[in-house]
């Protein structure tokens, strides 16, 4: 969204513009109409893009007319922010919000407030060819030819890596209290997992869960389980 503005003629400033995430903001840094140059262009950023997520590296733009990017200092009062030239990169540690402070020589240009967010959780599937299956029906064959389970993520900006720790298989034995568990300590079916899979009947109920992943940072989640009914 592209607006107009009028400032005061001996204010400095003309843009700050800050990008934060995979959000692209065009900075125009004068439109002069005519012989009037009080009139300048400003980006506008969706408030709702304004995010910053703990765990990860979030760059930012920041640039101001009428200053160099080497000229401009920034301060953040939730976490860190590193960088230089107007390329930066801010890493907060405390879900609620941020103030991203720019200066230049030791004088307070302007503030901005992010909000700051937990990564979400990723989820938990079994990939049966293109599609990425959380429950319902499945084969025995799809489900050992998927080899163990895959983890995504969903509307999410970033792109982030979780690797599965260990997860249970378990399945109830047919006409019987009896529920064989067996773990695996890693993103693909354990042996004894690949034969509990092979035993398993149609109509059959077997459940994938106890889910740990590890994500950038060392962080470390529980998914959701997985139920499926077997098919054949």
């Amino acid at each position: 969204m592209m607006t107009k503005s009028n400032f005061n003629q001996g204010s400095k400033l003309r843009i700050l513009a800050f990008i934060p995430l995979a959000t692209v903001l065009f900075v125009a840094v004068a439109c002069v109409n005519g012989q009037d140059k009080s009139n300048v262009v400003t980006a506008v950023e969706p408030v709702r893009m304004n995010v910053l997520y703990i765990g990860v590296d979030n760059p930012i733009k920041i640039a101001a007319s009428g200053y160099d990017a080497s000229d401009l200092t920034a301060t953040i009062d939730n976490g860190t922010i590193s960088g230089k030239n107007g390329e930066y990169v801010i890493r907060p540690i405390e879900p609620g919000s941020a103030i991203v402070t720019v200066s230049s020589n030791g004088k307070e240009i302007q503030e901005t407030t992010f909000r700051v967010k937990v990564v979400p959780d990723p989820v938990a599937s079994i990939q049966n060819g293109n599609d990425f299956l959380t429950n319902g029906h499945i084969s025995k064959k799809e489900l050992l030819d998927s080899k163990g389970i895959k983890v995504i993520m969903r509307n999410f900006d970033f792109d982030l890596d979780f690797e599965v720790v260990s997860f249970v298989v378990s399945a109830q034995k047919p006409d019987s209290f009896t529920v064989f568990e067996e773990i695996s300590n890693s993103k693909n079916y354990s042996p004894q997992q690949i034969h509990l899979i092979k035993s398993l009947v149609k109509n059959q109920k077997v459940m994938i869960e106890e889910i740990t992943v590890e994500g950038p940072g060392g962080m470390k989640r529980k998914l959701n389980p997985m139920v499926f009914l077997i098919t054949g």
